[in-house]
This record gives structure tokens, sequence and C-alpha cells, in this order.
């Protein structure tokens, strides 16, 4: 398929919003211009369908959970966003093989970070790249957040927490 095309099929599917847009993040704003956005599907259960998941492989397949879990924190926090009383642009952050899930950049240009663990149990690689991109951005650099499935808020180290989904509404 021609990339207009696609382009055209993209833009059709925002209007009606069947998907959301977010913007790629990176530390210089010439650089964001380069880098490919990243598509959100508005609907979970048309995510779903595409992925030809049924209940039992959500439940056991990590990769379809991951997917879907991510797909669902992004949107809650771009509706976050839209009535916070700081502005603040989401965006998705991919560098190499690091990546985050979520980045706010206020106007002010402070930024906070969000990774997506679709599991209950937490290792340090979970918040690797949050910790480096707090370590090169010292002084914007507000918060990093892994939200995860389990039921306790962790400290992970400075500026750095874990925090259950449950946290988004409370």
């Amino acid at each position: 398929m021609h990339p207009d095309t696609v382009k055209s099929y993209t833009q059709l599917l925002e209007t009606v919003f069947l998907v959301h847009r977010m913007p790629a993040w990176r530390p210089g704003l010439g650089a964001r211009e380069v880098h490919a956005s990243k598509l959100h599907l508005v609907d979970a259960g048309l995510l779903a369908h595409i992925l030809a998941a049924d209940t039992a492989r959500i439940a056991h397949d990590d990769q379809v959970t991951g997917r879907l879990v991510e797909n669902f924190v992004a949107l809650e926090v771009v509706k976050h966003a839209d009535w916070a009383q700081t502005d603040t642009r989401v965006h998705h952050y991919r560098d190499g093989r690091e990546e985050i899930d979520i980045v706010l950049e206020s106007r002010s240009g402070d930024i906070a970070a969000i990774e997506v663990k679709a599991g209950a149990s937490l290792n340090a690689r979970d918040w690797r790249a949050l910790a480096r991109l707090r370590d090169r951005s010292t002084t914007r650099f507000r918060a990093g957040v892994v939200i995860h499935t389990g039921r306790q808020t962790i400290p992970l180290g400075n500026r750095l927490w874990a925090i259950p989904i449950s946290g988004l509404w409370t």
C-alpha cells in the first residue's frame, strides 16, 4: 500500500476516534519531527480482536496482556492530561533498544515518564530506562513511574516509584 494511502486511512481513523496518535519525544525539539508516532487503539476490545485474543489468551499470553495493558494505560494518561491543571503533552520515547512508554512534558519543559508493566512483580530492568532518562535530564526530570498490576506503591530510588494501575484513579 502506498504511504499516502496509509496516512489518509490513519487520519480517518483518528478523525472518528478509533486511534490516538502519540508523537515521539526526543530531548531536542528538532529531532522529534523525524521519529515516528505511535498509534493506540481507543477500544481495548477492538485491539484484543485484532490481536486474535480471547479471554484465555489475554490471561496467559504475556505479550498480548502487555500490549493491552500498555494501550489502556496510555489512553487513560491521555485523558488525565487533557483535564490536568498543568498543560502537558503526551509522547512516547524510543532510542535504539531503549524505550519508555509515556513521556509527559509540560510547557515549561519539565518531564515525567511512565513505563507500563503487565506483571505484578518487578525487577531493576523494568525501570532502567526511567533511571537513565532521569540521570540525563537532571534539571527537567520530575518523576518516573512504573505502572504495574500489583497492589503496592514501591519507592524505586530518587524520583522513581512503582504504582499499581489503580493509582491512575486515586
